[in-house]
């Protein structure tokens, strides 16, 4: 019976240790960017152009980021395509480690949207491409 608790605790350990590396090697492979989350919380839809306003989150915890161009968003609602393409420029922004700052998109290419005002839910999201500057804290 010792033997076999005995195999248990080391084969337990050994699981333990390769799942150890295995998170350590996937946390290595995190970017600063695949960090920071656009969440849209309403879009307005005029005639001529698509209002997205939400939230910029940095959920690094020691990088603040700030100075965002190439900007791209493409905007989706129970995985529909709603609007995709560029929004104009941004204003001048930094958030902090572990901090949202809340930001105004207008996209002016075509669409085929109704014109209204839509409150986001946890079932809209946004798939932003862009670069941007870092500095560690």
């Amino acid at each position: 019976m010792k033997r076999t608790v005995g195999k248990w605790m080391l084969a337990a350990v050994l699981c333990l240790g390769l799942l150890t590396a295995a998170f350590g090697a996937h946390a290595a492979e995190i970017t600063y960017g695949d960090l920071i989350r656009f969440i849209p919380a309403v879009i307005t839809v005029e005639e001529d152009a698509v209002v997205v306003k939400g939230y910029f989150v940095n959920l690094n915890t020691d990088v603040k980021v700030s100075d965002f161009y190439n900007y791209s968003m493409a905007v989706y609602m129970e995985d529909a395509l709603l609007v995709e393409g560029e929004f104009g420029e941004i204003n001048s922004f930094t958030i902090q480690p572990l901090g949202a700052v809340y930001q105004s998109f207008t996209f002016t290419g075509s669409h085929d949207l109704n014109v209204g005002e839509y409150v986001c839910s946890d079932n809209t999201y946004a798939v932003v491409t862009c670069e941007f500057h870092y500095e560690e804290d």
